[in-house]
């Protein structure tokens, strides 16, 4: 369990990758932050933010910025957007469950739902 009382949960100033086990985040601001990327393939993951849930947004370098799942539960309870990716959103498999307070998934240019499943609450 990752308490992030003051800023975010779990926050890497590049790449955040996840490949397996139960993470329970909770956060006064986002609850997963990866500057460049954010990988999920696989694990059991539970994120209650008062911001954002899952936030990536380097847009300053190419290939960055961008949020990819392909495997795994994600439930996340967001004070503001679920998902948040300034290059794209990318899952090809896994499940989402978005309950937000504005928009589930907040990417201004690419997003592809390719398999898996979205569940917004």
């Amino acid at each position: 369990m990752v308490n992030g009382n003051y800023n975010n949960g779990i926050d890497t100033s590049n790449d955040l990758k996840i490949v397996s086990g139960n993470i329970t985040v909770t956060a006064v601001n986002n609850g997963l932050k990866g500057n460049d990327s954010i990988g999920i393939m696989g694990g059991d993951i539970t994120i209650t933010s008062e911001d954002d849930g899952i936030k990536t947004d380097n847009e300053t370098e190419t290939n960055q910025g961008f949020f990819y799942m392909s495997g795994g539960t994600v439930d996340v309870t967001a004070a503001d957007d679920g998902i948040v990716a300034v290059t794209s959103v990318l899952a090809t498999g896994g499940e989402l469950i978005l309950s937000t307070g504005d928009k589930d998934v907040n990417c201004d240019n690419t997003v592809d739902i390719a398999d898996g499943i979205l569940v917004s609450k």
